[in-house]
């Protein structure tokens, strides 16, 4: 009899575990991700296109004598949502990228890289100034299968200038390609294009050329992966700064995640306005005492003299978490079209973070100041705040974000008058 009642009770929960998992499968329906959060494409670039254009990708070297390592670590920021670039700095989402020009690929001990850097790890591949520029200029054409989101850097100074950056991190840098090295590469260049003045139509399937950086998703032009992303040695997103926050690697208006061209958690990674789940880098003045920390300079001086272009470029890498056009959709971060003068969170049916939505309750305001306050330090100016952006450093790198972002409306928030700024400047900080 006892024997029955046992097998009658597993019999019973047998049939009870089986009601529930059709239950729970019929009451809850999965919804596919219209596009990726994390994939970086650079607004008004189609990088596919570009190497389709030029079909064969004109090697680096010749450039490199010249380069300019402050402007490619400029570049770098975005990259920081993702990597780290010093000695012995930890990994990220994206591994360390400390020495890693000629290192092999898929160097970092203990890194989960994709199937696809590993195999070009164990075939002995490296980072080659060719590699990592082939790398930096489109990620995923390269090595296909890596998990480095970034969308490229079609620039090829600019590239040029982050493999002399990326360079200059190691305590023994590699030299620099010597005469007959380029004259080598510049003939195979020519030999390529010789055909095409010809008349013949060159193969559409020619390799680029090497150019990898090892992967990291991101926000930017990083080298090695990371799941986002960023602009940088190894993958990761390249330039910007969002402003509201998003969860990865780059930087919009409100909460977002990071991913321009290297800093820590966001690149520098660097400009735009509202939140998402990682947060990056806006400025709506946040609850931060004004009694901590030392005094920040006041960026409405600088706003009327600001290079909207430079902004914009700045904020490419800020595309991984968020749309800067009108009516655009809302990704990991919101939408950050008319963020200038807008109410914190404003964006209707975005879920912002609890102290993002605190801010918007209290009907703060997305003034000139409070996004620079915000882009400078997120997660300072809006402790609690989702938006991982590290913030951007430079206070001019800010002034161009700002005047860009205010170019984002239909009717533009007029700049500061000569008593508003007399007021700051009277004054010596952002209020």
């Amino acid at each position: 009899m006892e024997l029955n009642k046992i097998f009658a009770s597993i019999l019973l929960a047998g049939i009870i575990g089986m009601a529930c998992a059709l239950l729970a499968e019929a009451l809850v329906v999965p919804q596919e991700l219209e596009q990726n959060a994390y994939l970086v494409e650079l607004e008004g670039t189609d990088v596919a296109a570009v190497v389709e254009e030029e079909e064969e990708i004109p090697s680096v070297l010749p450039l490199l004598a010249s380069a300019d390592p402050a402007a490619g670590e400029g570049l770098a920021r975005a990259c920081t949502t993702c990597h780290t670039f010093e000695a012995g700095g930890d990994n990220r989402v994206g591994p360390n990228n400390w020495n890693i020009v000629n290192a092999a690929m898929g160097h970092v001990e203990g890194f989960g890289y994709s199937s696809a850097m590993q195999e070009r790890h164990d075939a002995g591949d490296t980072w080659t100034y060719e590699a990592l520029n082939e790398f930096l200029l489109n990620p995923r054409e390269y090595m296909p299968g890596t998990s480095m989101a970034y969308g490229g850097m079609p620039s090829a100074e600019d590239r040029a200038n982050m493999i002399a950056w990326l360079r200059t991190l190691s305590d023994d840098p590699a030299p620099l390609p010597t005469d007959e090295e380029i004259a080598a590469a510049t003939a195979s260049d020519d030999a390529e294009e010789a055909p095409e003045a010809e008349g013949d139509t060159p193969s559409e399937d020619a390799p680029a050329e090497d150019s990898s950086a090892e992967e990291a998703p991101a926000e930017d032009g990083s080298v090695e992966e990371a799941p986002t992303e960023d602009t940088s040695a190894e993958d990761a997103p390249a330039e910007d700064a969002p402003v509201e926050e998003a969860p990865a690697d780059d930087a919009s208006s409100e909460d977002a995640p990071a991913e321009d061209t290297a800093a820590e958690d966001a690149p520098a990674e660097e400009a735009a306005a509202e939140e998402a789940p990682t947060e990056d880098a806006t400025a709506e003045t946040a609850s931060a005492p004004e009694d901590e920390g030392p005094s920040v300079p006041s960026v409405l001086p600088l706003l009327a003299d600001a290079d909207v272009a430079a902004g914009e470029a700045f904020s490419r890498a800020c595309v991984a978490c968020h749309t800067f056009d009108q009516g655009g959709p809302n990704r990991v971060g919101p939408n950050n079209w008319g963020v200038v003068g807008a109410v914190v969170g404003h964006i209707e049916g975005f879920r912002y973070s609890r102290s993002m939505q605190a801010l918007h309750d209290a009907g703060e305001i997305w003034t000139y100041e409070a996004l620079d306050a915000y882009l400078l330090n997120p997660r300072e100016y809006v402790p609690g705040t989702t938006m991982a952006y590290a913030g951007i450093r430079d206070i001019e790198d800010r002034a161009n974000v700002i005047a860009w972002l205010r170019t984002l409306s239909d009717d533009p928030v007029p700049l500061p008058t000569a008593e508003e700024i007399e007021a700051v400047t009277s004054g010596g900080t952002s209020p």
